[in-house]
Parts: C-alpha cells; structure tokens; sequence
C-alpha cells in the first residue's frame, strides 16, 4: 500500500481528526450540561428555603390565630423569630373591633417575602 494510509490488521484506533471532533463535541456539551446540574442546584436550594419560609409563616399564623386579642400586638410573635415580622393594623369595626395582623417573612436580603394577613377580633 503506498501514501502510509493502511492500517495493518488488529490495530484500531481513531484518527486525529475523529479525536478533534469529538473534543470539539464535548467542549459544546460538557458546559452546557454543568450549567443546567448548577442551575437544578441553585433552584432546588430557593425551593427548599422558600418551603421552610412558608411553613414558619403559617406556623406563626397559627399562634396568632390561638393567641387572646392584643391591641399591642407583642404576644403575636412571642419566639421573636428572626426574619419573621409582625405588623398590626386596625381593622374596620362591625359590633367590635378588629385587627388586621400581616405576618411577612423577610429574606436574607432583608426584602419581604411571603406575607399573610390574619384578622383578629377583640371578643
């Protein structure tokens, strides 16, 4: 065989070109799914951060619902959680008073975040 080109039998093996290619190919690739494994990271990580948010929301809601009626608001929130702020507000009044309490939980950021708002009665 002339020109070196031939393979002599039971030696395999790739190319130079084929081996190009397929690091080409991966270059294309390999970034692209390490950026979708860090990107399913990083949502799993806020979904998991805003579930624990929303269960301490509702659990606070909960011990203002069973708290008595405070004009003051300082027993609806009597663990003083971090990141937890209470607001009340007077509600408008039917046969008796209400009170509107808004319940937010603040981020690490320090912006708000989820909020609910219980109402309260003073009887």
């Amino acid at each position: 065989m002339t020109g070196g080109t031939a393979r002599r039998h039971g030696e395999g093996g790739f190319t130079l070109i084929e081996t190009v290619v397929a690091l080409a190919i991966m270059m294309i690739i390999l970034p692209t799914l390490f950026d979708a494994i860090f990107t399913l990271i990083a949502t799993s990580r806020s979904q998991r951060e805003r579930a624990a948010d929303n269960q301490t929301m509702v659990r606070v809601a909960e011990t203002v619902k069973a708290a008595a009626y405070d004009p003051s608001c300082s027993k609806y929130n009597p663990d003083a959680l971090p990141r937890v702020q209470v607001v009340c507000a007077p509600g408008p009044t039917l046969t008796y008073p209400l009170q509107l309490v808004t319940i937010t939980i603040l981020t690490l950021a320090g912006a708000q975040g989820p909020s609910v708002v219980v109402v309260k009665a003073s009887r």
